[in-house]
């Protein structure tokens, strides 16, 4: 197997897991979970020395190529591994990649803290450790970024010219 994808889909992970099956990529998915110390042994380490998930590592012919942080690893698989069906998914010009990665930056710094909060407290912590005020309060935060995205989107149905 030439790409290996280390982590849970619980988890960040879920990224790069999501990307390489929509390019249909054959990959071995190392099952890391982030609690419990399995990144933070040595070997791990090695592969991330933040001791995060995701990580892939990606035999390419030039060499082993390694990668974290899980928007990095969906770009790269993007770039690198791009075709789904035949029609590339990676960007094709300056533009577009610029497009691709505002879109990305976006959902990181816009959408996913306020997003995971509504999550952890409406739906995955145990119920006595949920703050539903807090959930409210992420809710209300994430309509702005919403309304952004609906906009572009009346405008151009992808996020992408091609994607």
């Amino acid at each position: 197997m030439t790409l290996k994808i280390y982590g849970i889909g619980a988890s960040r992970a879920v990224r790069p897991l999501w990307a390489a099956a929509e390019l249909g990529l054959t990959f071995e998915h190392v099952s890391v979970p982030y609690q419990g110390g399995a990144t933070r042994t040595p070997d791990f380490l090695t592969l991330n020395p933040n001791g995060h998930i995701p990580v892939i590592e990606d035999l390419r012919p030039e060499g082993k190529v390694t990668v974290w942080e899980s928007m990095a690893c969906a770009l790269y698989l993007a770039k690198v591994h791009g075709k789904a069906d035949g029609q590339s998914i990676s960007p094709a010009n300056a533009q577009e990649e610029a497009d691709a990665l505002r879109w990305s930056f976006w959902t990181v710094t816009e959408v996913e803290k306020d997003a995971l909060t509504v999550l952890m407290h409406r739906l995955a912590m145990p119920a006595e450790q949920r703050k539903p005020d807090l959930a409210d309060v992420a809710e209300q935060r994430l309509r702005v970024p919403c309304r952004v995205l609906e906009a572009h989107l009346k405008i151009q149905a992808k996020s992408g010219a091609s994607y």
